[in-house]
């Protein structure tokens, strides 16, 4: 029994160590107890990928912008996304920095859910060339990032078909990651075809979508029948998996007068 509050964290706020927060607990009972208290919303909010940017100085953009046309807070308040794609183009300590504050926002979620990033290497700046497969951040002491970057891998979300799909798996994480492509704007065939594309990619085990825009078509694939609540699961299992394997869940949380 885990009787001081220094011991654990109480992501959803209750005063009570939840067995999801009790870091005694082997990661399956954990995964079982937070998995049954998620609404839908918070399950497909971690079945997506967002892209994002980081404002000037390490500081969270809240102005619409880039792929999302979407508010940081927004993503993360309202939509549930739990998973971003951040092009950095900054220091490694800015975007250090940029990463304690969005992790201090994702603590406002009803379950507290830390958020896990993926960073593009190539787009943080650095004073000498990176090593090959190594974050500048790795030394930096954050496992959200050192283990879950993904450099190099360029693609185009916003043509081809369906056989078009990319794959990325991360497999030392156990995650797959697809990339449905992105209808244009208004074009109600493609966006059929997306949710068709979602479909067939959930039946051959992504568990994952790049693109915040994929949250409808996850949607539209639930309410139509074609996926079940419990396929949704799986992948909810396997992320939340990865995310207590990594520690995310007993970090201490880092405050905006000490964010490094």
């Amino acid at each position: 029994m885990l009787h001081s509050p220094a011991l654990w964290h109480d992501r959803n706020r209750n005063g009570v160590c939840d067995p999801f927060e009790n870091s005694l607990l082997p990661t399956r009972e954990r995964v079982d107890d937070l998995c049954q208290r998620l609404s839908l919303s918070e399950k497909l909010g971690l079945m997506t990928q967002a892209h994002i940017a980081m404002g000037l100085g390490g500081t969270i953009l809240e102005s619409p912008m880039g792929e999302t046309a979407e508010s940081t807070s927004h993503l993360l308040l309202s939509r549930r996304v739990n998973h971003l794609a951040v092009h950095a183009g900054s220091s490694p300590r800015l975007l250090a920095h940029w990463i304690s504050a969005i992790q201090h926002m994702a603590r406002r979620t009803p379950h507290g859910i830390p958020l896990s990033l993926t960073i593009d290497a190539r787009t943080i700046d650095s004073d000498g060339p990176p090593e090959p497969h190594r974050s500048p951040l790795t030394d930096l002491g954050f496992p959200q990032v050192a283990a879950l970057v993904v450099a190099g891998h360029a693609h185009d979300s916003t043509a081809g078909t369906l056989d078009d799909i990319i794959r990325l798996e991360q497999q030392s994480a156990g995650v797959n990651v697809v990339n449905v492509p992105r209808p244009r704007r208004g074009d109600h065939s493609n966006s059929a075809m997306r949710v068709r594309g979602i479909v067939h990619a959930l039946a051959d085990g992504a568990d994952q979508f790049m693109g915040s825009d994929t949250l409808y078509a996850l949607e539209e694939a639930l309410t139509s029948g074609h996926v079940s609540e419990s396929r949704i699961d799986e992948s909810v299992r396997r992320i939340l998996c990865v995310k207590f394997a990594l520690g995310l869940f007993d970090q201490q949380v880092s405050t905006d007068e000490h964010p490094l």
